[in-house]
């Protein structure tokens, strides 16, 4: 879940069995792209999951042709598809995988080509396909996405190395990021209060949280750092972070930092990072995770004197 130049590097490559080279090849003009998936139920073999990513191109000739391409390389390597048609876009490409119960769309409007897969996982494991319920997830996931664009002005590529870098010093008070599983969503990047839903475990009870801390900025790189409305604000979201909950339990801080809050994992799920620590000085608030007790403690030791030193 989130932006991209590389669709290698994107997590593209694993929903779009593309090449950097094919890809290239088939969508010339791209220029880059925001990527996310979610599923409705913890249960994997339950749900229905969507991927939804929007690629930007140069021009809306190059998307449209971008649009065509990656369609028909995409519709060749899935073994079974069968093209169909979405009754409200007519002019999408799209392409139906019984096999494993997924609806497969690219759509062309104005310079973006929106990709969308929706897959019922439930019904793969049952052998029963609802097609009418993948049409329908997939004509309102376009209906959405295609809505947001009409607001979204993209930056022109000759402007694009005029941009700061670091919007409002956010990602200087974020600790480097380290080349591992925990660090796992994506490029060093600053958000708004939209954007970052997109990279949120839980967006739902984050939308409110952040209303109510006043959080209009998150950056991720090390850690994820949430800039609110003052200090009490930034401890709302720290407390939040820290809460146990059902499957963690509280564990001691590391020495020297008694106002840093810790979290051990205690469920069954293996891919859930181990320790969770959070921390807050002034109107910032920093969470860390890594699957390491003396990593997680080096790190969020770190981050708050990286927060102490940026005052």
């Amino acid at each position: 879940m989130h932006p991209f130049t590389d669709p290698s590097a994107s997590g593209l490559h694993n929903v779009v069995a593309a090449s950097r080279d094919e890809f290239n090849e088939d969508a010339n003009g791209f220029l880059f792209g925001f990527i996310n998936s979610g599923r409705s139920n913890r249960v994997t073999n339950l749900s229905f999951e969507l991927t939804a990513a929007v690629l930007t191109f140069s021009n809306d000739a190059t998307a449209t042709s971008a649009a065509d391409a990656l369609f028909k390389r995409d519709m060749a390597r899935s073994h079974g598809a069968e093209p169909t048609i979405l009754q409200k876009y007519t002019t999408a490409r799209t392409y139906f995988t019984p096999q494993f119960s997924w609806l497969t769309t690219f759509f062309a409007t104005g310079q973006f080509v929106i990709l969308s897969i929706i897959r019922d996982r439930a019904g793969e494991q049952i052998r029963v396909n609802d097609l009418d319920t993948l049409t329908d997830l997939a004509t309102r996931s376009l209906d959405i996405t295609s809505d947001r664009l009409r607001d979204f002005v993209p930056t022109p590529p000759e402007k694009l190395l005029d941009l700061p870098a670091d919007i409002d010093g956010m990602l200087g008070r974020a600790i480097p990021a380290n080349i591992n599983p925990t660090d796992v969503d994506g490029p060093p990047a600053v958000y708004d209060r939209h954007g970052a839903l997109s990279i949120s475990y839980q967006p739902l009870s984050d939308a409110t949280l952040f209303d109510a801390a006043g959080v209009d900025r998150v950056a991720f790189n090390g850690s994820y750092i949430y800039r609110a409305k003052d200090a009490a604000g930034a401890r709302t979201v720290a407390n939040q972070y820290a809460n146990p909950g059902r499957v963690y339990r509280r564990i001691d801080p590391p020495k020297g930092l008694p106002m840093a809050t810790c979290l051990e994992y205690r469920g069954m799920v293996d891919t859930v990072i181990k320790y969770t620590c959070t921390v807050s000085v002034d109107r910032y608030a920093a969470a860390i995770r890594a699957n390491q007790l003396r990593d997680a403690y080096q790190r969020i030791s770190a981050q708050y004197a990286v927060l102490i030193n940026s005052r």
